[in-house]
């Protein structure tokens, strides 16, 4: 016992040292603390909300979305989900009716996606299409995997996908790229 608090304490000791330590070669800290707001390409990240409001410009509507860094994919509410074949391509028609609104849409699928839903064992295919959105003032083309998500709460979820590289959470507002 003496010997495994001894251990401990000898490594708290050599960790907070080199806390500090400099890199001989580069003259930078060996643990380097990164800009939380700054990508790895020295761009600003912007930070939304736990939930946002997307708009889908070709589609012309809006979507409450919600931010899910759980979620590794961004997901969108699709039914009546149909494959077909366009100048050897694979592509999608799907309607976009979460609201009662029939809005049929026909894109190029880019990949398809095996989703593992968390308390299932259950893993489904679905098609990966890209849309074109805008968040407050930033446009940007992101892709969606489709999917009947009538009986969830959000009708978009935006993940990891989106998340990477590009923004941060702050899980305690909401709709912070609404006032921007």
């Amino acid at each position: 016992m003496i010997v495994r608090i001894a251990f401990l304490m000898l490594l708290s000791l050599v960790l907070l040292s080199t806390a500090g330590a400099q890199d001989a070669v580069s003259g930078s800290s060996v643990f380097p603390s990164p800009d939380p707001f700054v990508n790895s390409k020295g761009e600003e990240k912007i930070v939304v909300g736990a939930r946002e409001m997307v708009y889908f410009p070709a589609e012309g509507t809006f979507l409450v979305a919600r931010v899910d860094s759980g979620a590794a994919f961004s997901s969108l509410h699709a039914s009546q989900i149909q494959r077909f074949e366009r100048d050897g391509e694979v592509w999608v028609r799907f309607n976009l009716d979460f609201d009662g609104t029939d809005r049929i849409m026909e894109r190029r699928v880019e990949r398809f996606v095996h989703i593992h839903q968390a308390g299932s064992v259950n893993i489904s295919e679905r098609p990966v299409v890209n849309l074109d959105i805008r968040l407050g003032r930033y446009s940007l083309r992101l892709s969606f995997n489709l999917t009947n998500r009538r009986h969830m709460t959000f009708p978009l979820i935006l993940g990891r996908d989106f998340l990477s590289d590009r923004a941060l959470v702050d899980v305690s507002n909401e709709f912070l790229m609404s006032s921007r």
